[in-house]
Parts: structure tokens; C-alpha cells; sequence
């Protein structure tokens, strides 16, 4: 990715298990006119509603959760480079409605989010955990941690 380009992953009627765009992978591009375009790229592999996503790098996208018919613990590379999807390890806890940011190019830390287990009605509970992790450039270098957030006072139990 470029200052002139956005990756968009997922999206659409997660309700509907037909519904293309829930994998879809497009990277928006500003040509030297400035006008916006779009390329397609390779398809995720889990469907993709209400996940969170960060750039670990200027080449690799990673996304983490999603709300589909339950909450996912999944969690995936994009590699530009070679236009294909890695899984990740999957999540301790599955969530939904989270934030996902990468830092140093070298963690990944997601945070709060919901938990809506499948069969659920409602927006679900709200979840007070962070967990990261580690890469050595796009290799995951083992599990996702969880972060003690007990002496964090806005993360703290309610």
C-alpha cells in the first residue's frame, strides 16, 4: 500500500451466507489525476462483518473477528505481493465491534469489541480484554497474548 491506496475487506448483509462482498478484498488506487479506482484482490477466506483490520506493514493487512452467524475467532494476512490470505492463529476470544491496530510493524493488539455467542439476540456483551500478536516481518511468531487489564481502570470490570 501506498500514501495513494486503501485495502477495504468485507462488509454487506451478514444475515445473507451468498452475499459476495462479506469476503471481498478490493484495494482502492488514486491515479497521478487524482481519481479514485478500484482493483480486486483475492478473496478472504472467513466472511467479514463488523471485524477489525490494520496495515502490519505497506504489504501486509491483518484482520481479526467478525460477526457472521457467531462471533469469529479468526484472524488473517493479506500479502499484496503475492495477492493471497494467510490464517493467523485464532483469537483467544472471539469478538466482534473491535478495534485492531498493528504497531512497530511488529504487534498486532486487539481490543474490547462484543461477544454475541450464536443464537443470541441483541447487540451481545461487551468485552474489557486486549490480547496481541507477535510477528517476525508477516510470520506470526507463536500465540495471541492476553494483557493483564485489571489494574487499567477503563478496562477494569463493570
Amino acid at each position: 500500500m501506498s500514501n495513494d491506496s486503501i485495502i477495504a475487506v468485507g462488509g454487506g448483509k451478514y444475515n445473507d451466507e451468498k452475499e459476495p462482498s462479506l469476503k471481498r478484498c478490493v484495494e482502492l488506487k488514486r491515479d497521478a489525476d487524482s481519481n479514485w479506482f478500484t482493483v480486486p484482490h483475492e478473496s478472504c477466506t472467513a466472511p467479514r462483518f463488523n471485524h477489525g483490520m490494520c496495515a502490519l506493514d505497506p504489504l501486509h493487512v491483518v484482520v481479526t473477528g467478525s460477526w457472521y452467524s457467531s462471533c469469529s475467532d479468526s484472524a488473517e494476512i493479506f500479502d499484496l505481493t503475492e495477492d493471497a490470505w494467510f490464517d493467523l492463529p485464532k483469537l483467544n476470544k472471539p469478538r466482534h465491534c473491535h478495534g485492531t491496530c498493528a504497531i512497530k510493524g511488529k504487534y498486532v493488539y486487539v481490543f474490547a469489541g462484543m461477544l454475541k455467542p450464536n443464537g443470541v439476540s441483541g447487540a451481545g456483551e461487551e468485552m474489557n480484554c486486549i490480547e496481541f500478536l507477535e510477528f517476525n516481518g508477516a510470520e506470526a511468531a507463536g500465540a495471541w497474548t492476553e494483557v493483564n487489564t485489571s489494574q487499567i481502570q477503563s478496562f477494569a470490570p463493570r
